[in-house]
This record gives structure tokens, sequence and C-alpha cells, in this order.
């Protein structure tokens, strides 16, 4: 099944009606954009993952964050390593 998620926007328009207490009559273009703005983007663990890091950030007496991030750094640092090793080869 395709979804066509194209509007003609003049047929959006005007077959909706704006609530009249929505005033955009003084809204300022771009106020609220932030070039530089970081997100934090939520990372979905498996049940099964979770749970053994989060019993080994307990044990260790860290926060699962900070475990994770020490992890992945540590793969990271291995994988480039990996990389530079194959390339010499």
């Amino acid at each position: 099944m395709k979804y066509n998620f194209q509007r003609d926007s003049n047929k959006a328009r005007s077959n909706q009606k704006i609530n009249p207490e929505y005033d955009f009559s003084k809204a300022e273009k771009r106020k609220f954009y932030r070039p530089n703005a970081r997100f934090n983007i939520p990372i979905y663990l498996d049940e099964d993952v979770f749970n053994y890091f989060s019993q080994r950030a307990e044990a260790k007496s860290v926060d699962l964050n900070d475990l994770v991030n020490d992890l992945l750094k540590k793969d990271i640092a291995l994988i480039e390593a990996l990389e530079l090793s194959g390339a010499e080869n």
C-alpha cells in the first residue's frame, strides 16, 4: 500500500479553518530556530540488553548512560584500530 503525503496546499487551506483563538498575525519567523541546537535522540534497547547493562551499571555504581557511552566509545576505538590495521595490509 502506497501513501501519498503530498497535498495540494491550496486545497488543504481552503478546506481547513483556523480557530479564531489562534492568532499568528504577530508571529516571528524562525524565532525559535537554533542552528546549533543539539538533540538527544532516544535509543531503544532490547529488553534483555537493557536489563544486562542496567545490572552492570548498578553493580559498578555508575549511570546507565555513562556505562553504555563508555562501551560504545571503546567499540569505536576498536573498529578504527581494525580499519587502520586492515588498511596497512
